[in-house]
Order: C-alpha cells, then structure tokens, then sequence
C-alpha cells in the first residue's frame, strides 16, 4: 500500500525538481549572457573601462559604460588625426570611434540588457561645428538638401537624412553617407548623428587646405597663354607672345614684382576672423611662403573687407571647398538682385559699353546742324554786293564799309556758332535725362556687357569668363589697396543710389564716367553675389544656421 512517504518520495521531489529547473536556466543563460558581453566589450576594446553586474536569479546583466566628450586631435601635430582607429566600436552607438579623438570622460551610463544584442555604447558628445570641420578636412562633402531639410524641420528630420557625403574623388563611393542623422539617443531632444568612413576615401593630407579657407591663384598672362595657345596644322605652336598682356595681369604683375623682389609666390590663402577676411597667407606651390598681410589699408577696411568676404563667398559656393562658414547678409543679396541693382540701358551707352541699337530708343534723334546751302548763296550773294558797293566809295568810307561788314560777318558767326553750341548742349541734356530714365538691365547684363568692354579694351583675356573676372579682381584688391578702396567706393555709391527712389542721377552719371573702369570690376562683383543670393540651395547659409543652433551633438 502506497503510503504518503511514497508520494512525497516519487511525486514530490520530481516536481520540486521540476521547478527549480527555470531557476537553473535562467542562472546558467545568466552566466553565458555575461560571459558573452564581457567578451563583446574586450573586443571593442571597452573591457577596462567598463563595469559588469550579473544577477543569477533574474538574469539581469548590469553594464556601466563610460560617457565621453571628444574633440579632434591638432591637425598638424597630430598624425592620428588623419588615420583611423585601429580599434572601432562595432557595438550600436560605437561609430564614433571610426576615428581617433581627444577623449574626456563625463560620467557612466548604466544599462541593464539579457543578451549581447541588447548592449550598445553611449554616443559621444562633440561640437557640431569641430565635428563638421574634422570631417570637412578629411575630404567629406556637403549635401545642400540634408542641410535645408534640418535647418526647415530640426529635431524631426526624418532618420537617414544625409547631411556629408563621400568625398568626389572617389567615384566608387557613389554619394555614399559619411554623416547622417541617427534616432534620438533617450529623447533628450540633442541631435544624434552617425558617421562612416572608409579608407580608401582618404587622399588628404595635413598640405591640403583646410576647410573654411579659401585659395586664390595669382593671375598671370604667360600661364594663359601657355594654357590658351593653338597648333597649327604643321603642329607649330602659334603663341601669343608678341601680344600685349591685358592691363589687369599687367598691373597685378607689376604690383606683385613692386612689393618685394624676393616673393615668389603664385597664389594665396586666407579665412575669415570675426566674419571677415582680415589677413591674406602667400603660397607657393601650395605651402605658405611664411609672408602674409593685412588684406588692405584703406581707410575703410571695414567696408572693403566685408565686400571682398562676401564675393569670395559667393565664389565658394559654386566649389567644394572655400568661405562655406560666411553668410552673405540679406541686404547685400536683396541689393545684388536684379530689380535694386540694376542700371539703365542709357547709363551703359553713355559710358560707352553698349551702342545705342541694343536698347530701346531713350533720346530724340540729334538736331540736323548742317548748313542750310540756300542761307549760305544769300549770304554770298549780299556779301558780293556790299563789295562792290565799297569799291565805288571813297577810300575812308570804302575801310569804314569794309570794318563794319567784317564785324558783322564775325557778329554773325559767333551767334551761330553760339547757337549750335546751345542746341548741342540741350540735346545731351535731354539725352541725359532720356538715358537716367530709360529702361533698365538686370545686373547679369550690366556685368556681361562690362566684360565685353573689358576684353576689347585689352583689360582682361578674350577666354576669360565672369568667375576668372572675379578671381582676379579679388587678387588686384589683395596686392592693391587704392584699387580695392575705388571698387569699394562703387559699390557704396551703387548701394546708396539703389536705396533711394530717383535712383542714377547726374553726379553718379559723371562719378561712374570718371571710374569706368572700376565700375566693371564692381558690377563682375555684384553679379556673382547675385548668382549665390538667386541659387536654391543656400547652402553656406543652411550649415551656418544649423551649427548656430546645435552647438553640441550626439555622435554614435
């Protein structure tokens, strides 16, 4: 008979077995889950800093990670700056030690997972504006829709969105992302990114330009004809040496040999400081030649500094690289704009840069200032006759008759040639008032037709276009400050007259004929502002405005 003993004995203690044996599970999956992390944070190189806790009973593993701060390291002292790290986080969150970072740590960050699946490292936090720039210098390039998109919708742009890009040379890359935007790291409303980068997208070193910096090459004719001459079919080369250079290479060249004897640079560099171009960096061949100066010593360097960072950066929009950290202010791009800077046709006839035939009529035609052949004869005709008169008087009367019609006959003259003068003169008047209100030319015209004049005056080269225009004045206004001040005045005095409702007037009229010239170079300027300011994708303006309102981003 079975007795209680017996139930307790092969009932009882199967199913006491029976129940610990989750506990056992868990304690052993426990075990492995810990063992398994432990081994995921030795691989990621994050074992000695890192804190593990496992609880057998729960199978709760405990993970204290550290949170850093990183910046990047000096870039010419540095040569981890340009490598990768030998060590990356596979882990999630872990992408920013792709690279090799000035670390500082700010605190720990618990994390309580079941599986090695479930760890992940604390992203990073960096400046937004170090990040961009560490990956600007690596060769990264922007992508204006990422930017517009984040500067438009901020915190909700959607997961993926790219704001860098592969770097160009690599074709292969295919656009692929070098940073993009990340989910939200604990809803703590930081923008989070994430980066990636390969090495074979690395062909910049610490001679390259850095970001934020602009190079301009020294204009020279011999390059341009080098570059410019034609073969014949003989395959002679017909150079272009007998020519004359254009007088704007010419002045440059004869400023650069005049300022020092010894400067054998080709080119410079310069970047802005406190929002403008302050000091401009002499190259040669890429490096720097160790001379450098203030960009101009006019009296008003303020106005002529901020006109020359502007144009250099609108210039840098139409490149990947250049002044992409300056934002041309709305006044200075509403003033480029075709309706405020535009001129009237008549003004450019009157300066002599388009013929009257390419606008419409703005004056009456001339005053007909021939002789009237009829009033001629009858003149001829009285004069004869006083002639014979004086012959048949005597000879006191006859000199007396003789002075008086002389007189006359001058009198005569005088009035007419007076008369001449005033009708002349009238008629430009009315010719001036005709030409201050005529129809007016946007500013892509006015420069246009400026850099026609300017090739058939020999000024500049028959090839060169509106950006080699620009880059040239940019580099006359470096190597010349009284040029750099009178291009300064026009465009002051274009920006005044633009303001006020009568527009041209006369005395702008007779100050532009008096600086021809310098009014060219200021409307190649104007027109290449008002380029950047029509372009939709303002993209130096969409970065600026993002870095100014993240200062620091999540980066894992």
């Amino acid at each position: 008979m079975v007795g209680a003993p017996d139930i307790i004995t092969y009932v009882g203690i199967p199913l006491a077995v029976l129940g610990v044996l989750p506990i056992f599970y868990t304690c052993c999956r426990s075990i492995l889950a810990h063992r398994s992390i432990r081994h995921a944070l030795k691989t990621n190189g994050l074992s000695s800093t890192s804190i593990t806790r496992g609880s057998l009973m729960s199978g709760i593993i405990e993970v204290e990670i550290p949170r850093r701060r990183i910046s990047p390291l000096d870039r010419a002292l540095d040569a981890g700056y340009w490598a990768l790290n030998n060590h990356p986080i596979s882990l999630p969150g872990g992408s920013w030690a792709t690279f090799e970072w000035n670390q500082l740590l700010t605190g720990r960050v618990l994390y309580r997972c079941q599986y090695k699946e479930e760890l992940r490292v604390p992203p990073a936090e960096i400046v937004f504006e170090e990040l961009v720039t560490f990956l600007l210098d690596r060769g990264a390039v922007p992508d204006p829709k990422g930017w517009k998109v984040l500067k438009s919708i901020g915190l909700w742009t959607p997961t993926g969105t790219v704001l860098l890009r592969a770097p160009v040379r690599t074709p292969a890359a295919g656009g692929e992302a070098v940073l993009r935007l990340a989910p939200p790291y604990d809803g703590d409303g930081i923008l989070r990114l994430a980066v990636q980068w390969r090495r074979e997208w690395d062909f910049r070193d610490v001679s390259s330009l850095p970001p934020f910096w602009m190079r301009l090459a020294r204009p020279r004719w011999d390059y341009y004809t080098q570059e410019t001459k034609v073969v014949n079919l003989e395959g002679l080369d017909e150079a272009s040496e007998s020519e004359s250079p254009p007088s704007l290479l010419a002045q440059i060249d004869e400023l650069h040999r005049s300022s020092d004897s010894e400067d054998l640079s080709d080119g410079v560099r310069f970047h802005t400081e406190s929002g403008h171009v302050q000091t401009v960096y002499f190259e040669r061949r890429g490096h720097l030649t160790g001379k450098q100066q203030p960009l101009c010593n006019s009296p008003t360097p303020t106005s002529t500094s901020a006109w020359f960072t502007w144009t250099a950066s609108a210039l840098s929009q139409k490149s990947d690289t250049g002044l992409w950290n300056v934002s041309i202010p709305p006044e200075i791009t509403q003033f480029a704009s075709s309706n405020r800077s535009s001129i009237p046709g008549g003004v450019l006839v009157l300066l002599e840069l388009i013929d009257d035939e390419a606008i419409p009529p703005f004056a009456e035609p001339p005053p007909d200032q021939t002789i009237d052949i009829m009033q001629r004869h009858r003149s001829f005709v009285e004069s004869q006759q006083q002639r014979a008169l004086e012959d048949k008087l005597p000879a006191a009367q006859a000199a007396e008759a003789r002075r008086k019609r002389v007189m006359a006959q001058t009198q005569s003259f005088h009035e007419q040639s007076m008369k001449a003068i005033q009708v002349k003169k009238e008629y430009e008047e009315k010719r001036v008032i005709g030409a201050l209100n005529s129809q007016t030319l946007p500013i892509e015209v006015v420069a246009e037709k400026s850099r026609l004049y300017l090739v058939a005056g020999n000024v500049i080269p028959a090839g060169y276009m509106l950006d080699d225009l620009v880059r040239a004045i940019l580099y006359l206004m470096i190597v010349s400050g009284e040029a750099a001040m009178s291009i300064t005045d026009v465009l002051e005095q274009w920006r005044s007259w633009s303001e006020r409702s009568g527009g041209v007037n006369k005395q702008n009229l007779e100050f532009l004929k008096e600086n021809k010239v310098w009014f060219c170079y200021a409307a190649a300027l104007l027109a290449v502002i008002e380029q950047a300011g029509r372009s939709e994708s303002q993209l130096s303006l969409d970065m600026m405005e993002c870095l100014k309102i993240w200062h620091t981003v999540h980066l894992g």
